[in-house]
């Protein structure tokens, strides 16, 4: 076996057994909402997908796998993969790669700030908290399905017997996996999923300040190519006063940020998302994005680090006072 089909095998193996790919706590999964009093479940609820959550630890395994891409102790990844089995090494990387504290926070004020904009929007989302499953977008997207059928029943069940009807996703990759992928692998899968963009573009919110920047627009490929999620980000974009500029490559032709490989191949990611990044800089000293995945490999392969925002880090400067 090789060192790349044992890290797919641990993944696989962690998402089978334990429902997620890396080991993240309940609390960390649901800090996020502590102090923001959401209503568990309801009709229509805000979905994570764990995807901003994940981020942190994403960062720290894969700068560990970095190091030790080209190690001679990656020839025992396959052993690794047997161990895994019966002990959850993911549990015991993140000592090894602990998740540095910044960036958990700066995650978690994404995911606030998503849900402060669907609340101005007039939008009224539950949360399941600790119900909420992760939908194995990173086995999807390494080409691992077949794992999925299971976690589309449980996580039906779930949403039935809390009698949900509307998704309203955050990220690109949660958004394609709910609205379409678990509904061609379980039809019964039936619910309205939109991603939070649209939700705010749909219902028109107004600014409350005018932003005078300019910012180089990065789309996600998932949100771009497969959910054609365009020209909504940048309405909101230009409702709120920022002059917004495309590299060559964008809309459908959007160049890839290096994800989501940088877990198999890490050095190779980050030699994609380095060209990305210098393309964006070449347009703009301030880049948005509209993922999760496409902000942390941007801003990991440039030196210029904070010059990469989420969409919702730039939106509730201008919606939302006081932010």
């Amino acid at each position: 076996m090789s060192k790349v089909g044992a890290v797919l095998g641990i993944l696989n193996d962690n998402f089978e057994k334990r429902k997620t790919v890396f080991s993240v706590s309940e609390k960390s999964l649901t800090s996020w909402a502590k102090d923001l009093d959401i209503k568990r479940g309801t009709e229509t609820i805000i979905y994570t997908g764990h995807m901003y959550q994940l981020m942190p630890i994403t960062k720290s395994a894969t700068t560990l796998y970095e190091n030790l891409e080209d190690s001679p102790l990656m020839k025992l990844a396959p052993v690794g993969r047997i161990v895994n089995k019966f002990v959850n090494l993911s549990s015991m990387s993140k000592y090894a790669a602990k998740p540095e504290r910044n960036e958990v926070e700066r995650s978690e004020r994404c995911l606030q700030n998503i849900y402060k904009l669907l609340k101005y929007a007039g939008v009224e989302a539950g949360y399941l908290y600790e119900d909420e499953l992760y939908v194995g977008t990173l086995l999807y997207d390494n080409g691992i399905d077949e794992p999925l059928i299971n976690q589309a029943k449980t996580l039906n069940k779930i949403l039935k017997d809390n009698n949900v009807k509307n998704i309203i996703t955050v990220d690109p990759h949660t958004t394609h996996m709910l609205r379409r992928v678990y509904k061609k692998i379980l039809p019964e899968f039936n619910y309205e999923v939109k991603n939070y963009i649209e939700v705010l573009y749909e219902n028109k919110i107004k600014p409350q300040n005018k932003l005078d920047m300019t910012v180089a627009i990065h789309d996600s490929c998932v949100l771009a190519r497969y959910e054609e999620i365009i020209e909504e980000p940048r309405v909101l974009l230009k409702n709120a006063g920022i002059n917004y500029v495309e590299p060559e490559l964008s809309r459908k032709l959007t160049h890839c940020c290096g994800g989501p490989i940088e877990s198999l191949f890490p050095k190779k990611a980050k030699e994609i998302a380095s060209k990305r990044a210098n393309d964006l800089l070449s347009c703009s000293n301030i880049v948005t994005t509209m993922c999760p995945i496409c902000l942390l490999n941007l801003k990991e392969s440039s030196p210029s680090k904070d010059s990469f925002l989420d969409l919702s880090e730039i939106l509730v400067k201008s919606y939302l006072q006081n932010s």
